[in-house]
């Protein structure tokens, strides 16, 4: 029992250490899209309009993929990680 209760605690530092690696990542991308183009230009792939901090600049469909991986795997991190601590937490509450 002592082992699982371990694997859980370093499941769930490993979970809150990519969660908020992931949330620094998709904010760093987020900023760096301001200095952006305002308007498409095709010859540079830049056609994906983005939306950011109220201005919508054009990125290329790799680098929107890659913020909308960061997002997503920041907010699934999230969750997993308030799963298992949701867990920890209703076991405390039983005096398991």
């Amino acid at each position: 029992m002592v082992m699982r209760r371990k694997l859980f605690q370093v499941v769930r530092a490993v979970v809150a250490l990519v969660a908020i690696s992931a949330w620094f990542y998709w904010g760093a991308l987020e900023n760096s899209y301001v200095n952006r183009a305002r308007e498409p230009h095709p010859e540079a792939g830049l056609v994906v309009p983005h939306e950011v901090k109220g201005i919508t600049v054009y990125v290329t469909k790799g680098d929107h993929q890659w913020a909308t991986g960061a997002l997503y795997l920041a907010l699934a991190s999230l969750t997993v990680f308030v799963a298992l601590s949701y867990d920890e937490y209703r076991r405390k509450l039983r005096g398991l």
